[in-house]
């Protein structure tokens, strides 16, 4: 046989055994592996300034074989008619912290940007509130204030979460969001 073709027959075989699932994922995020995947699901949102609504909701965390993992979130109407709102960022576990200490940056389309620093622990991201947030000058008001996020992966394998924030006319931290969520499919 040919060279060309022995090595057209060694392709064939090993092609299906390549790992196509992505990057590796940095150890530095091994305490939060949990959120890689694809998750779906429903949620509730509420606030003192707005009518009360259900949602539907997709999010991904994906690794980047950096201590990072990119996150998009996206939502639609409960009945999937209508979109509603969507964000993007990373989720930062800095080598250095030992994987206890996570850093959030996220950008909305509103023109906001919010960086949050937390903890996780026992499949759980707890965050402080926001440690910054910066907006252009066309961003709508009330202007977010604070606003503080918490993952917590429940043992029947659903992923909850809560979001509170404040505003310019709602100083008070206030309950806003909260869903729960069901992995569609791994990275």
């Amino acid at each position: 046989e040919s060279p060309r073709a022995l090595l057209k027959k060694i392709f064939l075989v090993l092609a299906p055994m390549q790992d196509r699932s992505g990057p590796t994922m940095h150890a530095a995020l091994g305490k939060v592996a949990f959120l890689v995947g694809k998750w779906r699901g429903n949620g509730s949102g509420y606030y003192p300034t707005m009518k009360p609504f259900q949602y539907t909701e997709e999010v991904q965390f994906s690794a980047t074989a950096k201590p990072v993992l990119a996150y998009r979130q996206q939502t639609w109407s409960a009945d999937g008619s209508k979109p509603m709102h969507a964000e993007s960022g990373f989720l930062r576990a800095p080598p250095a912290a030992g994987g206890d200490k996570i850093e959030f940056i996220v950008a909305h389309p509103n023109g906001m940007v919010e960086v949050e620093e937390g903890m996780v622990a026992e499949e759980r991201l707890s965050r402080s509130p926001v440690t910054a947030i910066n907006r252009n000058s066309s961003s709508t008001s009330p202007s977010q204030r604070e606003i503080r996020r918490t993952f917590r992966l429940k043992q029947d394998g659903v992923l909850t979460y809560t979001v509170e924030m404040s505003t310019s006319t709602t100083l008070e931290l206030t309950p806003h969001l909260d869903a729960e969520l069901t992995r569609v499919e791994s990275q």
